[in-house]
């Protein structure tokens, strides 16, 4: 009767390792999570990279026919703290520099299988959600107060929106997915 029962045994095994290899393989998903992540935090540098251009050159922002993009960049609000401060694109352009190195740390990290992501997947939620309270506040500055919307902006409150998004997913799944 043991001889019988662990004659079994391996056959259960094989019956039970085409699924498990497949759990497996589908595990390797979270990888599309952080290209996906790399990916915008670099068309956000691009973003804010030309918004940072167009301030420290005084250039014209491409943009609607009704100018309202360089009424936004001339703003007050385009320095924080307004009228004084470092303007917003620069303020833009170091947060998604940052991200990005956070990013691809996480992304090392996750691949090398050393170690935990637990601790940059919070730093990359702390992050983002700073970026996005950040572009909540210039959003209504520009709705509310100046009365213009600079479509780069909304671009890059969408980007900011859309690592938001993927740095809660990994928070509130953890590690595993």
């Amino acid at each position: 009767m043991a001889q019988q029962i662990n004659s079994k045994k391996p056959a259960d095994q094989a019956q039970w390792a085409a699924p498990v290899a497949h759990w497996a393989s589908v595990s390797r998903l979270p990888a599309w999570f952080d290209l996906a992540f790399i990916v915008l935090t670099l068309i956000g540098i691009g973003v804010s990279g030309y918004l940072s251009w167009t301030h420290l050159t005084f250039t014209p922002i491409i943009c609607t026919a009704d100018l309202s993009c360089d009424t936004v960049n001339r703003s007050a609000y385009a320095y924080f703290p307004p009228n004084w401060g470092i303007p917003v694109s620069y303020v833009g352009l170091a947060g998604y520099i940052g991200l990005l190195g956070l990013g691809l740390g996480r992304w090392r990290v996750a691949a090398g299988r050393k170690g935990s992501t637990a601790r940059l997947d919070l730093s990359l939620f702390v992050a983002t959600l700073i970026g996005v309270i950040f572009s909540v506040y210039l959003t209504a500055m520009e709705l509310f107060v100046i009365h213009a919307i600079c479509w780069w902006c909304v671009g890059s409150a969408t980007i900011i929106t859309l690592l938001f998004g993927i740095a809660v997913a990994r928070v509130w799944v953890g590690n595993d997915y």
